[in-house]
């Protein structure tokens, strides 16, 4: 995040050298927070939604960081961990 001089020398006014945001940026943390928690639902919500019913054939784990469960009609979930985040990707035929 790029912040204006006069903000980023607000910014790092603090006691004990704890960082305080100016409300304006603190406003735009937390709804970037919701956004993001919305986002990991809604992803969350469709997987369900698109796996619902259907059986496990087989989990592969081809690294360390990455797991693949493939389904009895072939549709296959990768998961990959980078960092802190999960990637999901999900392959197949879908109605």
């Amino acid at each position: 995040m790029i912040l204006a001089n006069d903000t980023h020398n607000k910014c790092m006014q603090s006691d004990f050298g704890k960082l305080r945001l100016p409300q304006p940026v603190m406003r735009s943390v937390r709804a970037r927070e919701q956004f993001m928690a919305n986002e990991l639902e809604n992803e969350a919500i469709l997987a369900t939604r698109m796996f619902a019913g259907k059986s496990v054939a087989l989990v592969r784990r081809h690294r360390a960081a990455e797991v693949v469960i493939e389904f009895t009609d072939g549709t296959r979930l990768f998961v990959d961990a980078a960092g802190d985040a999960l990637e999901l990707s999900i392959t197949g035929d879908f109605e």
